[in-house]
């Protein structure tokens, strides 16, 4: 392309100044006149901006522009017009309107409107024809210079702004945590991606731009490659303006797996509006993965910790009254996790003897605020009694005022039993990247030595520390061409203190590179040269880019050199076309070459004909100027953009007989425009779908100049709103007490910046942010310099910000689960502590140790290696899992290991423990790697089990002595009744009337008694056998009623009773005693009926389960037969249902109803030995029911 100088050269004209001096003597406010009536006509738009401003100020504008333009061309400096016309452009000096609001239409119709206002005045000027050729020919040619040199003014600054755009694309991409990339989905492959691309897909930049759908399979883990792909194939119904997102696992450098989310959206379509490229963003979210991984994994060790130590945790809010547990305080608790809770429901679980205690402690605690631990018992549903221990303290707020209560309730049944028997009997690390490609040296003068890092012998094509480098090996490997200047560099450094230099290298392999080398001298005190150090990196690939920058900028300037403006005339009667040489040259053509309107029309474009064939005719019909872009085809068959003007000239009649006018190729131009529109959509793209907010800051003026919507999806405000508004609308948004922090980070990296110019390094700062719903969020902000002034002082700053409020919140909650976690480790009475399978030793241990063991935890962990032979007894060393000195290993991921060993105490004794542990950490090969265990005390059981082992078979032989005895003295009881029976029946038989009235009677009562004591006695041995009896075996329940029923069949016919009873289930019983149960019952029912009312007797049973059973002491099982034996007798008092199963106990007189009180008793033994219980409830006059509860 021609430079401005070059087109306006030798601008001298003979006719031209007089003209012009005569418009701005005579005819100025006509002149202007004339343009402002054309202009309007034509709509031209850079006007447009003058419609705001009023009538004086717009001719005040006019009046003063016009006169200067003449004053030059009357001065004969039309060349020197141009030159401050375009200068006034560049530097952005025009009134009213900005120097990128002006366009290609602009430049034409401005160069139109003057040259009608040329034409339109010039007879008033001369009427010599000659004269006025001449004038017009002047004009012409000024014009057509005119338009040359602002066309090309304007393809500059599109250039200069395509460079900003690249330029703030470059910095987007380049800052940007997020792999930026453009994925043809119609092509099914990558056309774009930025280096945060390669550095995630470990691929070079060169190869990624090939990379098909199939690049899915080498980088995507396996189990997500068909999901990725149908994602992509979603994209392609996805809708203007939504993001989709997914989140998947990619291969990293190392070959290990990280987690990635994709941000993307439509970039391009289609001219059918079918979705064509998408643009995507993928950000690393390993980290937030990790985390919350980590805080799973956390919240899983915490559950798993209580469990292991029975401990849970609770919160009690004073305001709200609303209370909180863990999973373990229900499972202590034994309630559903799903019960409402309250304080005072809680309360009323401590056993009546400890409440007053209970209530103390936390009454004591919320008035003094200081943390409180007791113990006490609990009294669960089912009558279970407890064993808690259980600590307490409170929060407060800014008022010192408690808001809440809080604290852990650990379960020590089972230890504090075992007293009472005895009485009566976490990693977040950081990782630096390192940059690639770049080394280091140093050059020890003294010594002649010179030393290499790793990374540069690996750039020269060595490997690291292979062999000792020296000033003649170094330029043994230096290009040949460059081995001079190289020496004359070395010579340079021992005199300057800093040297950035480039050169050539070619390594062992024959391979070529680019280096740049930036040296600098250590000096002593006397300025004597000690050392050189610097820095090489590797721009081989940067440099192949510049110099194929440098080319194709060649090529776009000789391209622009074709962009040129031709005349034109068609005389409408005969067809005559007319062109000028240029308009020949920018249709490729021989001068000369016979034209015509068809011809011409047939270059047309095939997809303009018919839009420029009907916009013809329009200008026709309305006599309106003719002005249009199009397309034309050459016959070469290259593609042109040009920009035709024109207008009609009419006859006397009206009717249009010539038309003239310009034809301007703007291919380069339209080129330029349809580029600059893809780059800033590919910004506005790239800006919406990465989920950031995105800033550029300019510095000098406070300003926003571009905010994406970022702003919105992030914390709801319009980008508009920033702009508008500058640094003051982020500011007033940040967190207090994270402002001023901020603030003072910000400034000293920007002063820091201004001190390193060539040093754009990139800050980051975290800080919460004020949503516009009030909330606040955690925000992580990138931050580097854009570009910097004339004076290498920073002028804009670009920033990227991400959401990371869940990664903060989950931090947060990390840092309490652990100290949460390291208080009940030193809160419990159970030893804690993690195992070292790889080392063998212990790494962690509580403080219980020193109280159960006589150990503190340090001298424990100083033990090492020792400490499992030093403590663990030599018979017990094979049960310890994952030890060096056993065999045993954990067979299951989750599995728990339960043992019982003996430990050595500082004074010499050996402590009974019961062990659990689980695997607290695995290796990649799934290997244990840590042992998290809990260790109990029961030394003080073993010796208690041995005691109650000892008691125990001295009760059983107690036992049986008591049934022999009872066997035997009933046996024996029961000789001298048979013969007071026998006598006493003799008497009656053969001395009854011999005996008087009083002596009948006494011997009446002494056979009644001794019948009495015969069926006690018989009852009592009947209670004695029924425990010694094991005969259990499946029966019917139906058969055995049936069988009582015919035993009672005399009572039932006499009573005229019914009894219900049918389809009774078979059940694990003693046959004989169960007889005997349902015949005490029925026989109970047959006995105490209602007079003048028939017995009813009803037998039903059902299946319940556990939970069903309210406060019964039974035996344990899956489910329980229910039997309920009731009647509509006489009834009872209920308080008196547990009275009536004790024995000789009687609510009646003997003269009112017989029996020896021992019937219901036996009823009790009978169920109790079958491992159930049988209960009572009655009503006076209403009857009564018998159950009972048998294990199924």
């Amino acid at each position: 392309m021609k430079t401005i100088d070059e087109t306006i050269h030798s601008l001298h004209f003979r006719f031209l100044p007089s003209y012009a001096q005569y418009l701005l003597d005579q005819n100025l406010d006509a002149f202007i006149q004339i343009q402002f009536e054309v202009g309007t006509q034509l709509d031209v738009p850079l006007l447009r901006a003058f419609k705001n401003l009023g009538a004086e100020e717009t001719r005040e504008i006019g009046l003063k522009n016009n006169t200067e333009f003449l004053s030059y061309l009357a001065s004969n400096k039309a060349e020197e017009f141009i030159l401050l016309a375009i200068d006034q452009w560049i530097s952005n000096a025009l009134p009213i309107v900005d120097k990128h609001e002006v366009i290609p239409e602009d430049i034409s119709m401005i160069v139109f409107m003057r040259k009608k206002a040329f034409l339109q005045l010039l007879p008033s000027y001369c009427t010599d024809p000659e004269q006025m050729i001449q004038i017009i020919a002047e004009i012409d040619y000024f014009l057509a210079r005119l338009t040359s040199a602002t066309t090309d003014t304007y393809i500059k600054l599109l250039q200069d702004k395509i460079a900003h755009h690249t330029h703030f694309i470059e910095k987007v991409s380049s800052t940007s945590p997020s792999a930026i990339y453009v994925f043809d989905l119609l092509e099914q492959k990558l056309v774009f991606t930025n280096d945060k691309f390669k550095d995630i897909f470990s691929v070079l930049m060169g190869e990624s731009s090939k990379l098909d759908i199939n690049f899915f399979d080498a980088f995507i883990h396996p189990d997500h490659v068909q999901e990725v792909k149908s994602y992509f194939k979603k994209l392609q119904n996805i809708p203007d303006k939504e993001t989709g997102t997914y989140k998947y696992c990619i291969k990293s450098k190392e070959g290990n797996y990280r987690w990635v989310r994709s941000y993307d959206s439509v970039f391009k379509r289609t001219e059918e509006g079918k979705v064509q490229q998408i643009i995507g963003a993928i950000i690393d979210v390993n980290k937030e993965k990790t985390v919350s991984d980590e805080l799973r994994r956390r919240e899983e060790q915490l559950t798993e910790a209580q469990a292991l130590a029975h401990m849970g945790s609770w919160s009690w809010n004073i305001e709200t009254g609303e209370v909180l547990w863990s999973d373990e305080m229900y499972r202590i608790y034994q309630l559903d996790s799903n019960t409402a809770l309250s304080y005072d429901r809680l309360m009323n679980f401590n056993h009546p003897e400890d409440r007053e205690l209970v209530q103390l402690k936390l009454t004591e605690t919320l008035e003094t605020k200081n943390s409180t631990e007791f113990q006490n018992r609990i009294e669960l549903k089912d009558g279970t009694i407890k064993y808690i221990h259980a600590t307490a303290e409170v929060r407060v707020n800014r008022e010192g005022q408690v808001v809440e209560m809080l604290g852990t309730v650990q379960d020590i049944t089972e230890r504090q039993e075992l007293l009472n028997h005895l009485k009566r009997n976490e990693s977040l690390y950081r990782q630096a990247e390192e940059l690639a490609n770049l080394g280091n040296w140093i050059w020890d003068l003294k010594n002649n030595t010179v030393e290499w890092t790793d990374q540069l012998y690996k750039i020269y094509g060595l490997e690291p520390q292979s062999e000792k480098i020296t000033i003649d090996r170094f330029l043994s490997l230096v290009h040949p061409d460059d081995r001079p200047y190289i020496r004359e560099s070395i010579t340079e450094n021992m005199k300057l203190d800093y040297v950035d230099r480039n050169f050539r290298i070619i390594t062992p392999q024959g391979i070529i590179k680019t280096l740049r080398s930036i040296a600098q001298t250590q000096r002593n005190g006397n300025g004597q040269l000690l050392n050189i150090f610097g820095t090489e990196q590797d721009i081989t690939e940067q440099q192949s880019l510049i110099e194929q920058l440098r080319q194709s900028e060649s090529l776009y300037k000789q391209a622009q050199a074709l962009a040129r403006i031709g005349n034109w005339s068609i005389d409408l009667t005969n067809n005559e076309v007319k062109w000028s040489e240029e308009l020949y040259n920018i249709y490729e053509l021989d001068k000369g070459q016979e034209l015509s309107v068809e011809k011409w029309f047939d270059y047309l474009h095939p997809e303009d004909k018919e839009s420029v064939s009907h916009y013809w005719q329009e200008c026709l019909a309305q006599k309106h100027p003719y002005d249009k872009v199009h397309r034309v085809i050459l016959p070469s068959g290259k593609v042109k953009t040009l920009h035709r003007k024109g207008e009609f000239v009419f006859d006397s009649n009206g009717t249009a007989i010539k038309l003239i006018g310009t034809t301007q190729d703007i291919t380069d131009q339209f080129l330029i425009q349809q580029e600059l529109k893809e780059k800033q959509t590919f910004i506005q793209k790239i800006t919406d779908a990465t989920p950031a907010l995105i800033t550029s800051y300019n510095v000098a003026t406070d300003q926003y100049e571009f905010v994406n919507e970022g702003l919105y999806k992030l914390l709801g405000y319009d980008p508009k709103e920033a702009i508008g508004q500058g640094s003051i609308f982020f500011t007033q948004l940040i967190h207090p007490d994270d402002a001023l922090e901020l603030i003072q980070k910000t400034m000293a990296a920007l002063e820091d910046a201004n001190r390193h110019p060539d040093d754009n390094q990139i800050a980051e700062y975290a800080y919460r942010i004020r949503h516009k719903n009030g909330q606040y969020r955690w925000i992580n902000t990138y931050a580097t310099v854009f570009d910097r002034n004339s004076n290498g002082q920073v002028e804009r700053i670009l920033r990227i910000s991400l959401d990371i409020t869940e990664h903060a919140i989950a931090r947060e909650k990390i840092e309490e689960q652990e100290l949460f976690i390291k208080q009940v480790a030193d809160a419990s009475p159970t030893i804690l502590y993690l195992f070292d399978t790889t080392t063998n030793t212990f790494s962690y241990i509580n403080h219980e140790v020193y109280y159960v063991l006589g150990f503190t935890p340090e001298e424990i962990l100083e033990m090492g290696a020792e400490a499992i032979t030093a403590l663990y007894h030599p018979e017990d060393l094979h049960l310890l899992p994952e030890r060096r000195q056993s065999e045993k290993k954990f067979q299951h991921t989750n599995s728990m290991m339960q043992y019982e060993c003996r430990l050595r105490s500082k004074t010499g004794e050996w402590c009974w423990m019961v062990v659990r542990e689980v695997v607290f950490k695995r290796n990649d090969a799934n290997r244990p790697v840590q042992v998290l265990g809990a260790a109990l005390d029961i030394s003080k059981r073993k010796e208690m089990e041995r005691s109650l082992l000892q008691n125990t078979y001295q009760l059983q032989q107690s036992n049986a002595s008591l049934e022999e005895f009872a066997y035997v003295a009933s046996h024996d009881l029961k000789e001298p009744l048979r013969k007071i029976s026998t006598f006493g029946d003799r008497l009656v038989n053969t001395q009854q009337d011999r005996l008087s009235d009083d002596g009948k009677i006494y011997l009446k009562k002494i056979i009644d008694a001794s019948q009495r004591m015969q069926t006690m006695i018989n009852d009592l041995l009947s209670i004695s056998m029924i425990t010694g009896n094991h005969s259990f075996q499946p029966y019917s329940l139906q058969a055995i009623v049936e069988e009582v029923k015919q035993t009672l069949e005399y009572k039932v016919e006499k009573e005229n009773a019914i009894i219900d009873a049918t389809g009774l289930p078979e059940a694990n019983i003693i046959p004989s005693q169960f007889r005997q149960l349902f015949q005490n019952l029925l026989s109970n029912s047959l006995k105490f009926t209602r007079e003048g009312v028939q017995p009813h007797i009803q037998i039903t049973w059902a299946y319940i389960r556990p939970e069903e059973l309210n406060h019964i002491q039974i035996n344990k099982a899956n489910q329980y037969l229910k039997l309920e034996f009731s009647d509509n007798g006489i009834g009872f008092e209920d308080e008196y249902a547990g009275k009536i199963f004790q024995i000789f106990q009687r609510l009646h007189g003997r003269s009112e109803y017989e029996g020896t009180g021992i019937g219901l008793a036996i009823c009790k033994k009978i169920v109790e030995h079958h491992g159930g219980a049988i209960y009572a409830h009655g009503h006076p006059d209403h009857g009564a029911v018998f159950t009972i509860l048998l294990p199924a």
